[in-house]
Protein backbone atom coordinates (compact mmCIF):
# COMPACT_ATOMS: atom_id res chain seq x y z
CA UNK A 1 0.00 0.00 0.00
CA UNK A 2 0.67 3.56 0.13
CA UNK A 3 2.49 5.89 2.64
CA UNK A 4 2.07 9.30 4.15
CA UNK A 5 4.92 10.36 5.97
CA UNK A 6 4.79 14.19 7.94
CA UNK A 7 7.64 15.38 10.50
CA UNK A 8 7.13 18.43 12.47
CA UNK A 9 9.22 19.92 15.20
CA UNK A 10 7.36 17.78 17.44
CA UNK A 11 6.18 14.70 15.85
CA UNK A 12 6.91 12.07 13.36
CA UNK A 13 4.15 10.56 12.04
CA UNK A 14 3.91 7.62 8.81
CA UNK A 15 0.50 5.85 8.01
CA UNK A 16 0.74 3.01 5.61
CA UNK A 17 -2.72 2.71 3.70
CA UNK A 18 -3.85 -1.02 3.59
CA UNK A 19 -4.20 -3.16 0.55
CA UNK A 20 -7.45 -3.08 0.83
CA UNK A 21 -8.35 0.25 0.31
CA UNK A 22 -6.85 0.07 -3.30
CA UNK A 23 -7.33 2.78 -6.11
CA UNK A 24 -10.55 4.37 -4.54
CA UNK A 25 -10.00 5.31 -1.27
CA UNK A 26 -13.66 6.82 -1.08
CA UNK A 27 -14.58 3.33 -0.64
CA UNK A 28 -12.65 1.45 1.77
CA UNK A 29 -14.13 -1.12 3.75
CA UNK A 30 -15.13 -0.71 7.34
CA UNK A 31 -11.82 -1.10 9.91
CA UNK A 32 -9.31 -1.61 6.74
CA UNK A 33 -7.78 2.10 6.13
CA UNK A 34 -4.17 1.25 7.63
CA UNK A 35 -1.61 -1.36 7.55
CA UNK A 36 0.94 0.36 9.99
CA UNK A 37 0.74 3.26 12.17
CA UNK A 38 3.83 5.34 13.59
CA UNK A 39 3.67 8.17 15.72
CA UNK A 40 6.70 8.96 17.44
CA UNK A 41 8.47 11.95 19.23
CA UNK A 42 10.50 13.59 16.24
CA UNK A 43 13.74 14.20 18.72
CA UNK A 44 15.40 10.84 20.44
CA UNK A 45 14.44 10.62 24.47
CA UNK A 46 11.50 13.30 23.88
CA UNK A 47 7.64 12.55 24.88
CA UNK A 48 4.71 13.18 22.37
CA UNK A 49 1.31 13.13 24.44
CA UNK A 50 -1.40 12.27 22.03
CA UNK A 51 -5.24 12.63 23.05
CA UNK A 52 -6.57 9.43 23.60
CA UNK A 53 -10.06 9.93 21.38
CA UNK A 54 -7.33 10.67 18.47
CA UNK A 55 -5.29 7.28 18.49
CA UNK A 56 -8.47 5.28 19.26
CA UNK A 57 -10.21 6.57 16.36
CA UNK A 58 -6.51 5.48 14.24
CA UNK A 59 -6.92 1.79 15.59
CA UNK A 60 -10.83 1.62 14.51
CA UNK A 61 -10.47 2.57 11.87
CA UNK A 62 -7.68 0.20 11.16
CA UNK A 63 -9.04 -2.72 13.37
CA UNK A 64 -9.08 -5.50 10.62
CA UNK A 65 -6.01 -4.45 8.97
CA UNK A 66 -3.59 -2.92 11.26
CA UNK A 67 -0.74 -5.12 11.71
CA UNK A 68 2.21 -2.90 12.52
CA UNK A 69 1.72 0.21 15.30
CA UNK A 70 4.94 1.65 16.73
CA UNK A 71 3.39 4.54 20.00
CA UNK A 72 7.00 5.32 20.92
CA UNK A 73 7.45 7.85 22.91
CA UNK A 74 3.26 8.59 23.19
CA UNK A 75 1.83 9.26 26.52
CA UNK A 76 -1.21 8.36 26.74
CA UNK A 77 -2.73 5.05 29.04
CA UNK A 78 -6.61 5.98 28.53
CA UNK A 79 -9.27 2.81 28.14
CA UNK A 80 -10.35 4.19 24.50
CA UNK A 81 -6.60 3.41 22.85
CA UNK A 82 -6.90 0.23 24.73
CA UNK A 83 -10.60 -0.49 23.80
CA UNK A 84 -9.89 0.09 20.16
CA UNK A 85 -6.53 -1.80 20.70
CA UNK A 86 -8.86 -4.63 21.55
CA UNK A 87 -10.24 -5.02 18.53
CA UNK A 88 -7.22 -4.91 16.16
CA UNK A 89 -7.00 -8.69 15.67
CA UNK A 90 -5.08 -8.40 12.69
CA UNK A 91 -1.92 -6.57 15.13
CA UNK A 92 1.20 -8.48 14.87
CA UNK A 93 3.91 -5.89 15.81
CA UNK A 94 3.39 -3.34 19.26
CA UNK A 95 5.84 -0.83 20.27
CA UNK A 96 5.02 1.10 23.28
CA UNK A 97 8.37 1.82 24.38
CA UNK A 98 9.25 5.40 26.32
CA UNK A 99 5.75 5.31 27.95
CA UNK A 100 5.73 5.90 31.30
CA UNK A 101 1.90 5.67 31.98
CA UNK A 102 2.02 1.95 30.76
CA UNK A 103 1.49 -0.51 33.49
CA UNK A 104 1.62 -4.07 33.76
CA UNK A 105 -2.18 -4.17 33.90
CA UNK A 106 -2.04 -2.58 30.25
CA UNK A 107 0.41 -5.12 28.83
CA UNK A 108 -2.34 -8.12 30.66
CA UNK A 109 -5.33 -6.66 28.56
CA UNK A 110 -2.71 -6.06 25.38
CA UNK A 111 -1.63 -9.75 25.59
CA UNK A 112 -4.96 -10.94 26.37
CA UNK A 113 -7.11 -9.16 23.01
CA UNK A 114 -4.21 -9.12 20.31
CA UNK A 115 -4.17 -12.97 19.49
CA UNK A 116 -1.55 -12.63 16.98
CA UNK A 117 0.91 -10.30 18.05
CA UNK A 118 4.42 -11.49 17.47
CA UNK A 119 6.28 -8.71 18.45
CA UNK A 120 5.61 -6.55 21.88
CA UNK A 121 8.41 -3.64 22.92
CA UNK A 122 7.77 -2.22 26.21
CA UNK A 123 11.28 -0.88 26.35
CA UNK A 124 11.86 2.13 29.10
CA UNK A 125 7.93 1.94 30.28
CA UNK A 126 9.05 2.36 33.79
CA UNK A 127 5.84 1.84 35.47
CA UNK A 128 5.86 -1.89 34.53
CA UNK A 129 7.49 -4.18 37.40
CA UNK A 130 6.97 -7.44 35.56
CA UNK A 131 3.64 -8.87 37.14
CA UNK A 132 2.23 -9.30 33.29
CA UNK A 133 4.75 -12.08 32.75
CA UNK A 134 2.27 -14.11 35.15
CA UNK A 135 -0.27 -13.69 31.53
CA UNK A 136 2.19 -14.60 28.80
CA UNK A 137 0.85 -17.59 28.22
CA UNK A 138 -2.03 -16.49 27.00
CA UNK A 139 0.52 -14.74 24.39
CA UNK A 140 -0.23 -17.97 21.83
CA UNK A 141 2.32 -16.11 18.65
CA UNK A 142 4.33 -13.85 20.83
CA UNK A 143 7.94 -14.07 19.64
CA UNK A 144 9.83 -11.13 20.74
CA UNK A 145 9.44 -9.09 23.60
CA UNK A 146 11.18 -6.12 24.97
CA UNK A 147 11.40 -5.16 28.34
CA UNK A 148 14.74 -3.45 29.20
CA UNK A 149 15.02 -0.31 30.07
CA UNK A 150 12.72 -0.91 33.04
CA UNK A 151 14.23 0.10 36.34
CA UNK A 152 11.42 -0.69 38.54
CA UNK A 153 11.53 -4.64 36.67
CA UNK A 154 11.43 -7.32 39.19
CA UNK A 155 14.04 -9.90 37.71
CA UNK A 156 12.76 -13.07 39.50
CA UNK A 157 9.95 -12.93 37.24
CA UNK A 158 12.06 -13.43 34.23
CA UNK A 159 12.17 -17.08 34.69
CA UNK A 160 7.99 -17.46 33.96
CA UNK A 161 8.92 -16.21 30.41
CA UNK A 162 8.97 -20.00 29.87
CA UNK A 163 4.98 -19.75 30.01
CA UNK A 164 4.99 -17.73 26.59
CA UNK A 165 4.57 -21.14 24.09
CA UNK A 166 5.92 -19.10 21.09
CA UNK A 167 8.71 -16.53 22.78
CA UNK A 168 12.26 -16.88 21.26
CA UNK A 169 13.81 -13.58 21.86
CA UNK A 170 13.87 -11.23 24.96
CA UNK A 171 15.57 -8.09 25.78
CA UNK A 172 16.35 -6.87 29.14
CA UNK A 173 18.81 -4.51 28.17
CA UNK A 174 19.31 -0.86 30.10
CA UNK A 175 17.67 -3.08 33.46
CA UNK A 176 19.87 -3.77 36.43
CA UNK A 177 20.45 -7.35 36.84
CA UNK A 178 21.17 -8.62 40.14
CA UNK A 179 23.70 -11.48 40.91
CA UNK A 180 20.93 -12.77 43.22
CA UNK A 181 18.73 -14.19 40.29
CA UNK A 182 20.06 -17.52 38.20
CA UNK A 183 18.45 -16.91 34.50
CA UNK A 184 20.65 -20.79 33.95
CA UNK A 185 16.86 -22.98 33.92
CA UNK A 186 15.40 -20.27 31.31
CA UNK A 187 15.08 -22.45 28.05
CA UNK A 188 14.56 -19.58 25.40
CA UNK A 189 16.44 -20.14 22.66
CA UNK A 190 17.82 -16.37 22.47
CA UNK A 191 18.40 -14.54 25.28
CA UNK A 192 20.13 -11.03 24.14
CA UNK A 193 21.22 -7.62 25.28
CA UNK A 194 21.42 -9.15 28.99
Amino acid sequence: GKSVETLTKKIHIVLKVASAVGANPARVPEGRLLAEIIVEPARPSAYVQIPDTELSLLCLGSRLSLEKLNFRGCLFAGALTFQALSMCTTLRLLVLADNPNLTDLHVTEILAVCPMLQTLNVHACVAIQGQFIMSLGNAASLEVLDIGGNPNLDMKMLPLCVRAPTLTNLSVADSKITTAVSYTHLTLPTIYSV
